[in-house]
């Protein structure tokens, strides 16, 4: 795989007493994934290889090769042999020292006709002005290769230019020099077929709750690449993690694309044209027993050939973590408004969920007031699913607190304290 790029070679610089208590713990996060493929270029003998015997030099050009500078090279470019040395005479790979206007290089590419192609070039953040490049594609020019500076700087930026439809079955590439006197460095370049540009986003809510609502809002799209092809045989697919129950699905297209029946996934697009989008909203309710996150994960597949560095199958991933919150009481009461010295009460004390969510392992405590001396503990379950703490410890219960295992939404416990009144009054 072979890339080139021209450039400019100067130098670089470088509380109460019944205590109750939920734990819950979150975490936010989102991602995003998308596949890059290989490129399968056309252009032959990178110069950094220290060979030019594909290129013919035009118009009193010559060949100086130097180490790419150092700084996060792209892969395309290392994968390629690029040097990771330092070089300070020459920013980039190969160098054309001094050539007057209208001088530069030319190579033959083999082509299929009537097949459209793309060309790809690097270049590197620099503060001026660098020369500018005229690119001619089979004797015809089709545009110029003028560096863009990246912001931050020090980085290294990719462009990409439709060199249009192959007339012939060998194809020249040439790259003049508009400017005069200055001297240039051919980086990277990479000329492949041209094809749709598809891209797909996925976007939901950092943090959802037990019982209640999820979206996600899925966008796939051809866009206006170079080339601006259309797209077929297109496979889309959607898929909500367990823990989620799939509601409705709404469908809005742009640009000429249809939505599918339903919607349903997976579904297959016969025809996306260039400049189209359909954007789903993907509605799911949210398990009361959720844990952890929540994923979406859509994916876009297509056995056509993509735009360069595109992979052809793309996916984009939103995760949601799943916050547990319940709507918990406690109430307690003796029905008495006084109390007799060296009598017992027994208090009821009652723990409900309303819910949504479910509230394992909760931990009720009580903290008699003075003058009270408890010393027996009884459970029921008066509503729902939860269950008792086992085993019923007085004692834990009047100090750190006894968790209840099993607290579903909806559920209640009811909890009899027998206390003895020591306190002997006024």
């Amino acid at each position: 795989m072979t890339f080139y790029l021209l450039n400019d070679c100067s130098n670089r610089d470088w509380k109460a007493s019944t205590r109750f208590a939920v734990r819950v713990l979150f975490s936010t996060f989102i991602i995003f994934i998308s596949g890059v493929g290989l490129a399968q270029n056309l252009v032959k003998d990178p110069f950094f290889t220290g060979t030019s015997g594909a290129w013919t030099f035009l118009g009193g050009a010559t060949l100086s090769n130097q180490p790419l500078y150092p700084l996060n090279i792209p892969t395309e470019i290392t994968s390629a042999g690029g040097s990771t040395q330092a070089e300070f005479s020459c920013a980039s790979a190969s160098c054309l020292l001094g050539p007057p206007a209208g001088s530069g290089v030319s190579q033959t590419i083999a082509t299929s006709i009537g097949v459209p192609y793309s060309l790809s070039f690097w270049s590197f953040s620099d503060p001026r002005q660098v020369s500018e490049i005229d690119l001619y594609w089979g004797g015809t020019r089709v545009g110029t290769i003028n560096p863009i500076n990246p912001t931050p700087t020090q980085q290294w930026l990719r462009q990409t230019i439709s060199l249009g439809m192959a007339a012939t079955s060998s194809t020249s590439l040439m790259l003049l020099l508009r400017d005069s006197g200055v001297n240039s460095a051919i980086t990277y370049v990479d000329v492949e077929p041209s094809g749709p540009n598809l891209t797909v986003t996925n976007n939901g809510p950092s943090v959802v709750t037990r019982g209640g609502m999820i979206s996600f809002t899925v966008t796939f799209a051809n866009s206006n690449g170079p080339s601006s092809l259309a797209a077929s045989s297109v496979t889309i697919t959607d898929v909500i993690s367990s823990g989620a129950t799939l509601g409705t699905i709404n469908c809005i297209a742009n640009g000429g694309v249809i939505c599918p029946s339903g919607p349903t996934f997976p579904f297959v697009v016969s025809n996306f044209p260039a400049g189209s989008t359909l954007t789903f909203t993907i509605n799911a309710t949210v398990a009361s027993t959720a844990t952890n996150t929540l994923s979406n994960v859509a994916a876009l597949t297509t056995t056509q050939a993509l735009s360069p560095f595109i992979s052809s199958t793309l996916i984009a991933t939103a995760s949601s973590t799943v916050a547990r919150p319940a709507l918990l009481s406690i109430t307690k009461t003796n029905g008495l408004s006084t109390l007799v010295a060296g009598t017992t009460t027994v208090y009821s004390i009652v723990v409900s969920n309303a819910g949504p969510s479910d509230a394992d392992k909760t931990v009720v405590s009580d903290t008699p007031s003075a003058g009270l001396s408890c010393g027996a503990l009884d459970c029921n379950i008066t509503g729902g699913g939860a269950t008792c703490p086992s085993p019923l410890s007085v004692n834990t219960f009047l100090g750190a607190g006894l968790p209840i295992q099993s607290f579903p939404a909806g559920s209640s416990l009811t909890f009899s304290l027998t206390c003895t009144v020591t306190a002997t009054g006024q």
